[in-house]
Parts: C-alpha cells; sequence; structure tokens
C-alpha cells in the first residue's frame, strides 16, 4: 500500500484511501457487486414500470387492447379475450417482482459476505502487521490503542463506512435508474420533481453534515478513553484493589462511556430527521401529479395510471433516499476511522526485508557487537554508546551494573529485537533481517515479568505451540531443569492444570520458573536471562543456578542479575553504567579492582542466599 498522506479530506480524497485500503481481489469483488447492483437497478426499473400498463388497463381497458403492441403480444401469446389479457399482465408483474427478490436478495448475500469477509481481512492483516512490527514500534505505541485499532476501528470501517458506502451506491444507481424511467414517461413532470427533492437533499445533507461529523470526533475520542480505562482497570485489579482506588477509574470509565453512548444517540437522531422531511415532500408530489392531470392536462381520470406509477416510483425511491442520506451522514460520522485504519496498515506495512526468505545463520563460533550504539525512539541519551563485546558460543556472560546502565538494553540488541548504529556479528556475519527468524530460534529468553496465558501448564511451556503439536516429553524436561516439576507433579492434572489468568494460581517465584521451562522448551543454543531469578527464595535460586550453570559449557548464558550468586560463577563478568562498557573481566578480578563490587556496591551488598 503506498504511504498515507494525512486524513482524507475530499470525497475524492476519501474514495482513493478507501481502494488503497483493499487489495487487489478485494478491489475485483468490489467492481463486481457494483455490476450486481447495475442488474437491480435494472429489475427495480421494471418493478416499476410494469405498474404503467397495469393501471393503464385498469383504467381503460379498451384504449389498451387496441394498442398494436397489444394485439402483437396478443397473438404470440394466444390471447383472444381482456381477461385472459389481464392474467397474463397481472403473471408478468408477479414475475418480476419475483425475479427482482431473487436477483435483490443475492445482491444482498454478495454485499454482506464481501464486508465480513473484508472485515475479517483487515482484522487479520493488522494485527499479523502487529504482531511482525520491530521491537521499537511497540516502545512508542499504547497497547490499548493498538487492541482498539484491531477490534473497535475495523468494525467500524466496515459497518459505519464500507457498508453505507455500498448501500448509497446501490441506491443512487436504482433512484437514477426509476428517475430515468420517470423522465421517459414524463420529462416535465420528473424534472420538476428531480429538482426540488435534489434541492432538499442537498439542503438537509449539508444542515447535519457539520454535526455529523463533530459527532463522529467526540465519539471517536471516547472509545479511546473506553478501551484504556478498560484495560488499565482489568490489567491493574491487584493494585487498585489493594490501595482502593476502583472507584476513580470507574468514573473516567463512567464518562467515556456517556460521552460515547451521547454521541452515539445524537447521530442517531440526526439521521433519522431527514427521512420526515423525504416523507413529506413525497407526499407533496403526488399532490402535485394530480394539480398537474386536473389544471394543466384537464383530465383527472388520466392522472390515475400516471399517478400509480409515480405512487410505485415514490414507494421505492423513498426509503432509497433516507437510505442514501443516512449512509452518507453514517460515512461522514466515522470518517475519521479511514484514517486511523489507513494509517495503521501503512505503519504495519511489510518491507523488503521482512519478506525476504529466512536465512540460514549457523552460530559455532561468537557473537560479536562492534561499536554499537542505541537511542530509544523519542529520546537523545544513548542507552548504548560505542559498546565493543565478543561473547563465545559456550561461556556464560553477565551483564552488571545499576539501573538504567543499559543491560536490559544490550540484551534486547542481542535477542534482535533492537537496531541501531553499529555491526552485530555472529560468527563474523551481520545479523540481517532476513535472518532474524532463524537466530531467535537458537534463544531461548526470560524476562524480569513472564506473560503467562489463562491456559494449562503445557501450553505455557510450549507458548505459541499448536496443543496437539506439544513436545510433552520436553515440557517435562523444561521443567525439570526449572526445578517445578515436583510442584507440578503435584497438581490435580500435572501438566494439564490451568494456571489462570497470567498466572493468578501460582506464585511469583513458581511463574518465573515457569518462564524459564518455556525457554528452556525447544532446547536453544542461547539462554538469556534478564533477572530470571530475583523471584526465588534463597534454597530455590541456589538449585536453580546450578542447574542453570550446569548448562555452561552446552549453552551459551547470557545473564543480567543483581546477585552475587548467580554472576559470580560466569566466565566474564560485563560492567556497564551509563550504557557503556567500564570493565570486562572474571568476577574475581573485577571484585578486587572495582568499586562497584566493593563496600556499597549492590552485588557485594546482596547476600547469596
Amino acid at each position: 500500500m503506498r504511504p498515507w498522506r494525512g486524513p482524507p479530506g475530499s470525497k475524492g480524497a476519501m474514495m482513493r484511501t478507501l481502494w488503497r485500503i483493499l487489495r487487489p481481489g478485494e478491489r475485483r469483488e468490489a467492481l463486481r457487486i457494483f455490476l450486481w447492483m447495475v442488474i437491480t437497478s435494472g429489475f427495480e426499473m421494471l418493478g416499476v414500470g410494469v405498474v404503467l400498463p397495469v393501471a393503464m388497463f385498469l383504467v381503460d381497458p379498451r384504449h389498451i387492447m387496441a394498442m398494436p403492441a397489444v394485439r402483437t403480444i396478443e397473438r404470440f401469446l394466444g390471447i383472444s379475450s381482456g381477461r385472459d389479457f389481464a392474467v397474463a399482465l397481472a403473471l408478468m408483474l408477479l414475475a418480476v417482482i419475483g425475479a427482482k427478490a431473487v436477483v435483490v436478495s443475492r445482491g444482498y448475500r454478495r454485499q454482506f459476505g464481501f464486508l465480513y469477509r473484508l472485515q475479517k481481512d483487515l482484522a487479520d492483516r493488522l494485527l499479523a502487521g502487529y504482531m511482525a512490527a520491530p521491537y521499537a514500534f511497540h516502545l512508542t505505541r499504547n497497547s490499548t490503542d493498538l487492541l482498539k485499532n484491531v477490534r473497535g476501528e475495523i468494525p467500524i470501517l466496515t459497518d459505519g463506512v464500507l457498508l453505507p458506502g455500498l448501500q448509497l451506491i446501490s441506491e443512487l444507481v436504482v433512484s437514477l435508474a426509476v428517475f430515468g424511467l420517470l423522465m421517459a414517461v414524463s420529462p416535465g413532470l420528473t424534472l420538476g420533481i428531480g429538482m426540488v427533492l435534489g434541492a432538499a437533499f442537498a439542503v438537509v445533507f449539508r444542515a447535519t453534515r457539520a454535526r455529523s461529523e463533530r459527532l463522529g470526533r467526540a465519539r471517536q475520542d471516547a472509545l479511546a478513553s473506553m478501551f484504556r480505562h478498560a484495560a488499565t482497570g482489568l490489567s491493574a485489579i491487584k493494585d487498585l484493589t489493594v490501595l482502593d482506588r476502583q472507584d476513580r477509574l470507574l468514573s473516567q470509565h463512567e464518562q467515556a462511556t456517556r460521552r460515547y453512548s451521547e454521541a452515539s444517540a445524537a447521530q442517531m437522531v440526526t439521521a433519522h430527521m431527514p427521512r420526515l422531511a423525504i416523507e413529506g415532500l413525497a407526499f407533496a408530489g403526488l399532490i402535485g401529479i394530480l394539480l398537474y392531470a386536473e389544471w394543466i392536462l384537464r383530465r383527472p381520470q388520466a392522472a390515475i395510471p400516471l399517478m400509480a406509477m409515480y405512487a410505485m416510483a415514490v414507494f421505492r425511491l423513498m426509503p432509497s433516499l433516507s437510505k442514501m442520506l443516512n449512509a452518507a451522514m453514517s460515512i461522514r460520522f466515522n470518517r475519521a476511522t479511514i484514517a486511523i485504519v489507513a494509517q495503521a496498515l501503512t505503519e504495519v506495512a511489510p518491507t523488503a526485508d521482512d519478506e525476504a526468505a529466512t536465512a540460514a545463520l549457523p552460530f559455532s563460533r561468537e557473537i560479536t557487537l562492534c561499536h554499537f550504539s542505541y537511542s530509544y525512539p523519542g529520546t537523545a541519551r544513548q542507552a548504548l554508546d560505542g559498546v565493543d563485546l565478543t561473547i563465545t558460543k559456550g561461556s556464560s556472560v553477565a551483564f552488571v551494573g545499576p539501573s538504567g546502565a543499559g543491560k536490559s538494553t544490550l540484551a534486547d540488541v542481542l535477542l534482535g529485537l533492537l537496531q541501531g548504529n553499529g555491526d552485530v556479528l555472529v560468527d563474523g556475519e551481520p545479523l540481517c533481517p532476513g535472518a532474524m527468524k532463524a537466530w531467535r530460534r537458537q534463544i531461548g529468553y526470560v524476562p524480569q515479568q513472564v506473560y503467562l496465558a489463562d491456559d494449562t501448564v503445557a501450553a505455557n511451556v510450549a507458548f505459541g505451540v499448536a496443543e496437539d503439536e506439544i513436545d510433552r516429553k520436553a515440557v517435562v524436561r523444561a521443567l525439570k531443569t526449572a526445578q517445578l516439576m515436583h510442584f507440578v507433579a503435584e497438581l490435580p492434572a500435572g501438566i494439564d492444570t490451568e494456571v489462570g489468568d497470567r498466572g493468578a494460581r501460582l506464585s511469583g517465584g513458581q511463574r518465573q520458573r515457569l518462564g524459564i521451562a518455556r525457554a528452556l522448551y525447544h532446547d536453544p543454543a542461547i539462554l538469556v536471562l534478564d533477572e530470571a531469578t530475583s523471584a526465588l527464595d534463597g534454597p530455590t535460586e541456589a538449585d536453580l543456578t546450578a542447574a542453570i550453570t550446569a548448562l555452561a559449557g552446552h549453552k551459551t548464558l547470557i545473564v543480567i542479575a543483581h546477585r552475587l550468586s548467580t554472576v559470580a560463577c560466569c566466565d566474564q563478568v560485563v560492567l556497564l553504567e551509563g550504557g557503556r562498557v567500564m570493565a570486562r573481566g572474571a568476577f574475581a578480578e573485577l571484585a578486587r579492582q572495582h568499586a562497584f563490587f566493593q563496600g556499597g556496591g549492590p552485588l557485594a551488598a546482596t547476600p547469596a542466599a
């Protein structure tokens, strides 16, 4: 998709933006639906046009029967009486109405099928784009806003913009077809009525357009607030309960929902008001036809067939005009969604690097950072500043330093989550975007805060793997290494026990050990532990540290920790301060030479167990 260039202003810009959102196959389907609308309009025109001969036959059958065209039809059908012709005429009317019903219902199926397939496709595309977006993208975004775009804005786009848009086009085509038929029958009268209705339509639309846009913006802001407050309340339920501060958040959510409902209700009222004006104008039009026959034609009875056809036309056009107005106002009301979805899809559009085939990236010797620097988006401070580092395969490396030193940032760089200035080399080969998937398959990662899904122990250890593809032996092996199998074995369903939302049924230490088991499940070559033992008690930490240390030589260990017991056994300790490497070497050597490990240093001050 072409780069998004700001909110759509004119109708043409809005249509172009919508067109760019669609994929080629979706565009072709939209054109096929338009062609079906044209066919439908032909049947609508027939449904109105067939009323005229029926009405004329009822008013003056002899005049109709004397027409040459009618005589030709009689001979073709073998009709010999006016009664038989009336039956044939009635059957023809029923056939036209029946055919129209079939064509229109099929058109509805195509329209709604297309719209809701499109809604699914857009939601899938956007969520997949968010999931594949660079990690730095998520650092500058609110996850609630991303969720709102996927589950809130896309349904609004399809239900509030695209569906009304299709209805607007469909009803416009039908109205033009019926109007063309009326012009052929009585051009002067039709033109006069058309000008009056057109002027009324324009006046009503202009009068409500600004109000619809204003209400749409208010609804958009309220929707964003609703998502944020609801997400905050449910995510921080423990903190809010302990602090007894649920009332403030509930009040904020209530205010947002009230603004949302008020804007939506006001828009519904605005959308229904034009129908009343259109009904009055339609009734006035029928009175006008009667007066035309009385004052201009001087033959009131001659107006009956014309009035019948116009009545049928009005019966068909009145809801069309009302739907067109409602559709136009719905598009105005929801037009901000077009810009939001277009921008969101553009932000996560795949690049050539993203689409490149995954390259193999063997790791047999070392990982090297060459004068690597990184700044987080929107900040001038260097989180990493000229870092040079070599990590040998099979070795254990600890990153230590005060808070904000760049330890976790450095780990994220090694995980391939952040790209900055400088080189990251694996066996001398650059870590490029095309090789990221292959690289990450070799890494097991344990974050400070482990996310647990509301699922079983096994599903959380094999997180992201389909249930029927989970290697249960690998799950048990990982749980044993993480010192958790004894606890799991005592659970009612063992590894099939549900852990609750975010692991609510587990202790903090159990959640962290489950995260360690997850990192070990696929037997990675590299294990990155970011404060992985911080929530464990002394004995458990000692056992787990011993188990992890035993992996040294078989796996490359990268450890971020504050406890002496965790880093003392590492082959290399790297001290970071202000994003720079201040010292590196064996722990015993650094402990003698650097003040950070002595006296007031946090590692020295923290007991081993």
